[in-house]
């Protein structure tokens, strides 16, 4: 290469010449040790700016063997340090020094470098760059030559010098290397992980190792393995030797293959028999690895596609020797390959991580960069759309490079969504520059696995490609290939080999599925995945059988959906499956959707806070009423189900017009279904309630109850959730004695028809807890909060918004018995599991921040509370400056806020200004809000401002507002009196 060094710095470290004088005296030293001048790029002119200045930098980046990063505080700030940094590593590989590339000098001390704390707060470059190995020369800068007469520097820089020597020599010999391995591929980035893992397996672990590189065509095994022999080149002085295996069932006539890439010219004994022709390859390996240094070759078994040419009675050809490594490149499945022998290793190959496979579109383009963030960010979603596939992804890159100036990113991805698969053939048919896979085509490619596959294999990867390519559920895809061959469906009898599993190995050492991190408690895997354009390919191959396939998973996903409506708190890994199936039906407008996400959406809003369910609902909402259904029922349940979801997640004011329109479709209906309109009217009162509107509530609740009654009997489980919501009522309303035998008689129903470690049972058990403590029942009230959160955290989780409900609880209990201490630990866990799931403007996010700000003020944290009611306010007007719509309890806790912070911070600092806005946007949230004694309390305190300030007090209005307080019977009218009498008014 042109260039031994980089020099990477920042320049202020120059300032002095210090950079300038320490790389002339590394280059004094290398040429004593080397015995040739050391060439190094250093770029010492100033920078312009980024564009200008990269262009200039990138060749000479390129070309140069090793970077010496010089760090101190100015370069790691450096963006163009860091640049220069990350442009090396996409190359370093190429260099024959992988993970060894970069020299870091550590010249000028950084805050905080040293502590093991460090890494988790620097960015990934900075991290990576302390994983190298460094070398210290901080006294150089500090006394620049004179630093040579102490040891602490000497030493160090002689090290410094001879790891550079050893690195150039390593790479100048690597580049002389033998063998007949394809060339190195300039735009091969990334593959760091799977790198490190076959060089554990081919040369640092056992002795006489075969290491598999294995997984789908298409994917990058040979590439992944050629990289690996020219990163290594230097610890093969033996050569790296590659035979194409395709088609070869014998080990020796693969063998024979390297006759003449070694120059070897056999005996007429030697022609006649193929054992010795093999020997004599053999030994001539042996012969140049033992007179060449390092005293070892590699020997690469390239695209392996029969299993008998690995079959241990071939291998044990092979010299089970440090002087051979033996790598082999395959789409066969472990199983296939003996995976169980001694001598075995298996490195598996999948996609490319979405960085990486940006990186190899980059590289295509005109100077190796994009033309700008849009064509960014459309090479982004064409990699998100790929799924990383790597022959996909590099067909896309010499393709969009071909044409550059044609064809942009983002035409490309207009294209790729209207064409998929098609379209990426036909882009590698166009393609003028050569693409370093053997097949250009994708469905080539993968053709040659599916044929290989057991009918009762090929029937599994037909369903898993119906499914959502990141959740294939494993119990689905088994009952439904149990349909068809029953032995798939049970588990076989002790000493018998399971089919089902044995159907799943396959798979998986095919990489045709594989697992993802869901598991259940023992760690089986429950969920696989299968890449979406090998799941394409599989639909493209079936497509006759495509639609009755479908509707026969559908059939037994919904009712898989059906099942999980009481236990769905068991299985709560299943519901992202279940969303994902949703929108594909929805997406392919299939005629089974309304009928699945009715089934879903019954429940799931329930257990998701309407996250989930929202999007789902609004897509069915507008497919149906472009294409009206026959069944009323579709149409009044996806209303229904879109004004709970949207009530779930605090927006009762959008949810209340979706459920009077599910109730009027009902009410039309004929005949009358009355189990729908008791869930309307069950849901509609709950929305009028949570808005404050108890008078207009009650009817709905109460007819809710009634039907409920006659449908299905006083005891039902479906009885519990009317019979609560009127308790609720009752309780807002001030009847506690009327709500009590209510809250009781649900929890009830749910204990028995649930179990008392139930979800239901625990929100019941929750409900008595709050009347009690509203009854001022503290002792009561304290052990069903407990067993309630038990509940809740036990079966839901930690994080799930119903324990934070049972955290909120015993955070109120506690506080109301003075343990203010004790209460503040729970609050705040509460908050934080609220604020991360549901979001900071839902209405039980608002009100942990309230409670926890009540809480700071009432232990004297007056500015901590100020500031915690502060953001609550914020929420609020940042809503409305955005012209959404604000829920009522955020609209009260908002103006509590305001309130607060004029009470306890504006007005005792006297900021008389901030404490009357405060007061008056009090007083205007109030009244949006439907509280008009909330709303002259705060006028109230306005008025007493006024006075403090030395204002005029408006006399009638506060004689008005004491009356109506009084009138209320609210202890606050004493505040109207005093002030009154202070102002000569009473």
């Amino acid at each position: 290469m042109p260039y031994d060094l980089f020099i990477s710095y920042s320049r202020r470290d120059n300032r002095q010449e210090r950079v300038t004088r320490l790389v002339e005296r590394l280059g004094q030293d290398f040429a004593a040790f080397a015995g040739r001048p050391l060439r190094a790029f250093m770029d010492t002119a100033e920078i312009g700016g980024m564009e200008d200045w990269r262009h200039r930098i990138l060749q000479g980046l390129r070309d140069s063997r090793l970077l010496l990063a010089l760090l101190s505080p100015g370069y790691l700030d450096s963006p163009y340090c860091e640049w220069e940094f990350n442009e090396y590593l996409k190359h370093e590989l190429g260099r024959a020094i992988f993970g060894e590339g970069v020299a870091p000098i550590y010249v000028v001390q950084v805050p905080g470098w040293e502590d093991e704390g460090f890494t988790a707060r620097c960015g990934a470059w900075v991290a990576e760059l302390r994983r190298r190995q460094h070398f210290d020369l901080r006294p150089w800068f500090d006394e620049g030559v004179a630093a040579l007469r102490q040891t602490t520097l000497r030493e160090p820089l002689q090290e410094l010098t001879r790891a550079l020597q050893e690195r150039v020599l390593r790479g100048e010999r690597a580049e002389q290397a033998l063998g007949n391995v394809d060339a190195h591929n300039p735009h091969f980035v990334g593959r760091a992980p799977e790198l490190r893992r076959l060089r554990e397996s081919a040369a640092l672990g056992k002795v006489g190792v075969l290491t598999a590189v294995h997984g789908l065509g298409g994917m990058g095994k040979t590439a992944l393995a050629i990289e690996y022999a020219h990163a290594f080149a230097h610890e093969y002085g033996g050569g790296r030797w590659q035979l194409r295996c395709a088609g070869q069932a014998d080990l020796r006539l693969a063998l024979v293959q390297l006759a003449t890439p070694l120059a070897i010219e056999f005996t007429e004994r030697e022609k006649t028999d193929l054992d010795q022709q093999a020997e004599r390859v053999l030994r001539e390996l042996h012969a140049l690895a033992s007179t060449h240094e390092p005293g070892r070759c590699l020997l690469l078994l390239d695209n392996v596609d029969d299993a008998r040419l690995l079959e241990p009675a071939q291998t044990r050809r092979l010299p089970s020797a440090d002087w051979l490594h033996v790598i082999v490149t395959t789409r066969l499945a472990e199983a296939e390959l003996h995976a169980r022998a001694a001598d075995r290793a298996f490195v598996p190959v999948d996609s490319l991580p979405e960085a990486d496979a940006l990186e190899v579109i980059q590289t295509r383009q005109h100077g190796g960069a994009f033309a700008s963030e849009g064509e960014r960010e459309a090479a982004r979603q064409i990699v998100r759309l790929l799924g990383g596939f790597t022959l996909a992804v590099e067909t896309a890159a010499v393709y969009l490079g071909d044409y550059a100036g044609d064809v942009s990113c983002a035409a490309f991805l207009a294209r790729l969504r209207k064409e998929g698969l098609a379209g990426v053939d036909q882009a590698a048919a166009r393609s003028e520059t050569g693409i370093l896979h053997r097949e250009k085509g994708l469905r080539a490619t993968l053709a040659p696995t599916l044929a290989r596959l057991a009918p009762a294999e090929r029937l599994a990867v037909d369903f898993a490609a119906l499914l959502p390519a990141e959740h294939v559920v494993l119990g689905w895809l088994r009952t439904v290939v149990a349909e068809d061959y029953p032995e798939m469906g049970s588990d076989a009898e002790p000493g018998y080999p399971d089919p089902w599993k044995s159907l799943l190995r396959r798979l998986l050492g095919l990489r045709l599925l594989q697992p993802t991190g869901v598991t259940d408690a023992s760690g089986e895997v429950l969920v696989l995945r299968i890449h979406r354009l090998v799941a394409e390919f599989v639909r493209e191959t079936g497509a006759d059988s495509v639609t009755p396939r479908r509707d026969r998973l559908t059939d037994c996903v919904r009712t898989r959906c059906s099942e999980l409506e009481r236990i769905w708190h068991t299985s709560q890994w299943e519901i992202a499956p279940l969303v994902a199936f949703a929108w594909i039906l929805l997406d392919s407008r299939d005629t089974s959707a309304a009928r699945f996400v009715r089934s879903l959406c019954q429940w799931l809003p329930g257990a998701d806070f309407g996250r989930d369910s929202e999007p789902i609902l609004r897509q069915l909402l507008a497919q149906l009423q472009a294409q009206p259904t026959d069944d009323p029922l579709d149409r009044s349940a996806t209303w229904s189900n879109l004004g709970w979801a949207l009530g779930m997640m605090g927006k009762d004011a959008d949810a209340e017009p979706c459920l009077r329109r599910a109730l009027e479709i009902d009410e039309e209906a004929d005949p009358i279904n009355e189990h729908a309109i008791l869930v309307r009217c069950l849901l509609l009162g709950s929305c009028l309630q949570n808005q404050g509107r108890f008078v207009e509530a009650e009817p709905f609740l109460r007819r809710a109850l009634a039907l409920g009654q006659k449908v299905f009997g006083p005891e039902h489980l479906y009885m519990a959730a009317s019979v609560v919501r009127l308790a609720l009522l009752l309780q807002d309303q001030g009847d506690l004695a009327g709500a009590e035998p209510l809250f009781r008689r649900a929890l009830a129903i749910w204990e028995k028809a649930l179990g008392p470690e139930h979800p239901g049972t625990a929100a019941g058990l929750h409900n008595l807890a709050s009347l009690q403590e509203a009854q001022g029942d503290l002792a009561g009230a304290e052990p069903l909060s407990r067993r309630a959160l038990a509940i809740w955290e036990k079966v839901l989780g930690p994080e799930h918004p119903h324990t934070a409900a049972g955290l909120n609880n015993l955070a109120s209990l506690s506080q109301a018995r003075g343990d203010l201490a004790g209460a503040e630990p729970l609050a705040r866990r509460a908050l934080a599991i609220r604020e991360k799931v549901l979001g900071p403007e839902h209405p039980d996010t608002a009100a942990s921040l309230k409670d926890l700000a009540v809480l700071l003020r009432d232990q004297g944290r007056r500015s901590e509370a100020i500031e915690l009611f502060g953001r609550l306010l914020n929420v609020a007007e940042q809503m409305q400056a955005d012209g959404r719509p604000v829920s009522r309890p955020v609209l009260v806790t908002a103006a509590i806020s305001a309130n607060e912070i004029a009470f306890h911070g504006d007005v005792p600092a006297g900021n008389w200004a901030a404490g009357e806005t405060h007061y008056r946007r009090a007083i205007e949230l109030f009244t949006v809000a439907g509280q008009p004694l909330e709303a002259e309390n705060a006028e109230l305190n306005l008025q007493t401002l006024f006075h403090l300030a030395g204002q005029p007090v408006d006399i009638e209005r506060v004689r008005e507002l004491t009356r109506h307080l009084e009138a209320a019977r609210d202890a606050r009218a004493g505040k109207g009196q005093r002030l009154l009498a202070e102002v000569g008014g009473g």
